[in-house]
């Protein structure tokens, strides 16, 4: 397990440094004077609050920490934000710039999270079937290879191309991590107001992941940068979303969801429909013919999946790790800092895969469509702990607790240890 722990301390530590970096450099629009004028606000683009409102500067002030991770006390008194360690006052605006703005060391991040996927050997379950159905493609047969695949149009077209210059598959999962790492990374630079957390938690939650479901994974990471452009650029938005498509097929359930919970809010009552939804789907979906139907027509495997079985308590700890995290950052900080819009929705676009993780307790296929949507923890989480009092102590609890997750799934599932390269062969 040391080359994955040594891989999380790694980026993590270049993501944060990035920022730290970032925060230092000159300012590129002049604010001096403009934070104590009230009224002022932020633009859009704020601190991570995308098009869905503003903030005046005279109520939102960051200093930026010592570990170069901008997270924030709120004062009692005020809506003021600042870090204990010292520093030059810097408007919220200022601190969402500065992470969005990429450094060297944001570069090396990204270049680390690809090669370990990239330079892995016969490491994950589903291996060896990546590496058989590449090997068995004919570059000189395309309509053939599109008319036998069993795959979806985008991810043979891949490995097509792929072939095309190369018979060595090693280079499919070279193209795969890039298509997985570098989305991801661009969306955590968009909307995170603390990317080295944000990188920390992808590592801990999702990376791994992306080692079996090779293809789904890179509509996930696709989407996940999609989403961060919905109702702002919304051609951006569609042209990756049918991108994704076309690599996995159950990405239409993905985009459905995110268009429609687009306006709603994580509210006691909104909770509870997805809870209680989730539970009632749970308890009838095997004996549910037309769910079978409906993802056989997706793909043929799919129904086979769903007969697959039960999942392991894995999946029972999963949930409870994304319940524990939701409570805490919505219902326990919000007491303090209300969600906003763009906060809201993440809380809900998570919580939408806690329930498909429950309706997944009773099969595997539904509980891995989870990940379109846990993903976007890894915003929500830091973005609404910077806003939090104590949060040195919450960071470093919610920290632990991602570490712990990390290591039992590195463990336990997946096949993902020993880690070993194909230049060691």
């Amino acid at each position: 397990m040391t080359p994955y722990f040594i891989l999380l301390v790694v980026v993590t530590a270049l993501a944060a440094l990035s920022f730290r970096v970032a925060l230092k450099r000159p300012r590129e629009v002049p604010t001096a004077g403009a934070a104590d004028v009230q009224g002022r606000t932020v633009g859009p683009r704020a601190a991570g609050t995308g098009s869905t409102g503003t903030r005046t500067l005279s109520t939102s002030r960051y200093r930026p920490g010592s570990a170069g991770v901008a997270l924030a006390t709120r004062t009692a008194s005020s809506t003021r934000y600042r870090a204990r360690s010292a520093g030059a006052i810097v408007t919220e605006e200022e601190t969402a710039r500065a992470a969005r703005r990429w450094t060297v060391f944001d570069v090396a991040a990204v270049t680390v999270l690809i090669a370990f996927s990239g330079l892995r050997y016969d490491v994950g379950t589903d291996y060896p079937t990546y590496e058989l159905v590449f090997n068995s493609m004919n570059p000189d047969d395309w309509a053939s290879d599109f008319a036998e695949s069993t795959q979806e149009v985008g991810y043979t077209l891949l490995m097509l191309v792929i072939k095309a210059f190369t018979e060595d598959p090693k280079a499919l999962f070279w193209v795969a991590a890039v298509l997985t790492v570098l989305p991801v990374y661009l969306g955590i630079k968009r909307l995170s107001m603390d990317p080295g957390f944000a990188v920390a938690l992808f590592v801990a939650f999702e990376y791994t992941s992306s080692f079996n479901a090779l293809r789904q994974y890179i509509a996930v990471a696709l989407l996940f940068l999609a989403w961060t452009y919905l109702g702002r650029k919304n051609v951006v938005f569609w042209v990756l979303a049918i991108i994704a498509l076309s690599f996995h097929m159950t990405a239409i359930l993905a985009i459905v969801v995110m268009l429609v919970v687009r306006r709603w809010r994580p509210t006691l009552q909104t909770t509870l429909f997805f809870l209680g939804g989730a539970l009632v789907a749970a308890a009838g979906v095997r004996a549910a013919p037309f769910l079978v139907s409906f993802l056989e027509v997706l793909n043929p495997r799919y129904g086979d999946y769903l007969d697959s079985g039960q999942t392991g308590i894995g999946s029972y700890l999963s949930i409870i790790a994304y319940l524990a995290l939701l409570v805490l950052v919505v219902f326990v900080g919000s007491r303090r800092a209300p969600l906003t819009r763009l906060e809201s929705q993440l809380a809900v676009l998570v919580l939408a895969g806690v329930a498909l993780m429950i309706v997944g307790t009773q099969a595997i296929v539904l509980s891995r469509l989870s990940g379109y949507f846990g993903i976007f923890a890894i915003l929500l989480v830091p973005n609404r702990i910077a806003k939090m009092q104590d949060r040195t102590l919450i960071t470093l609890l919610v920290l632990l607790a991602a570490v712990a997750y990390y290591a039992l799934g590195v463990q336990n599932y997946g096949e993902v240890i020993p880690y070993r390269t194909y230049l060691g062969q």
